[in-house]
């Protein structure tokens, strides 16, 4: 199913007897779905017809600055970790992202269980202890993750080629 086609059947235009309470939601939810895979193919072909990965980056930097909002404010998914392919079986959620957050008061964590995404990993994002200290903000983070990005330094190479190697979403 082409993915504009799908999200154009989950748009509701008339009263539907058919979808019982909370099917509205259900839809809503397959519509972020489709929302990903979209965003993944428009990754793809952005790398294909030449743009940078300092071009793309800049848009998921931003994206942790949309956390700090107030709840109902916030972005409707959670935060993935940089390190797993983003539509893989091993995704996870960012720990960074959890622990700079007050975890309990993420909408994307939230939203989350109740679309069975996540059980007991939303316990274990509420609970998370980083061992190390992590920026205050997701502000805080984009600004020092955008700092520099046009000229990365040669550790920041090594680590954009390990996570490039380890993703096969990436290659």
């Amino acid at each position: 199913m082409d993915i504009a086609d799908g999200a154009a059947g989950l748009v509701a235009t008339r009263n539907d007897p058919d979808t019982g309470p909370g099917g509205r939601v259900s839809q809503a939810f397959q519509l972020l779905e489709l929302a990903e895979r979209a965003l993944v193919s428009a990754v793809i072909y952005e790398r294909k017809r030449g743009s940078s990965w300092t071009e793309i980056s800049s848009e998921e930097y931003e994206k942790l600055r949309r956390y700090d909002a107030d709840t109902p404010d916030q972005p409707l998914r959670q935060f993935q970790c940089h390190q797993s392919d983003a539509g893989g079986d091993s995704r996870r959620i960012c720990a960074d992202w959890a622990g700079c957050h007050n975890a309990e008061h993420l909408l994307g964590l939230r939203l989350a269980v109740l679309d069975g995404r996540i059980d007991t990993t939303y316990q274990a994002a509420v609970n998370y202890q980083s061992p190390v200290p992590l920026f205050t903000s997701g502000g805080e983070a984009a600004d020092h993750g955008q700092k520099g990005i046009d000229a990365p330094v040669d550790e920041d190479r090594r680590k954009i080629h390990k996570i490039t190697q380890t993703r096969q979403d990436l290659q």
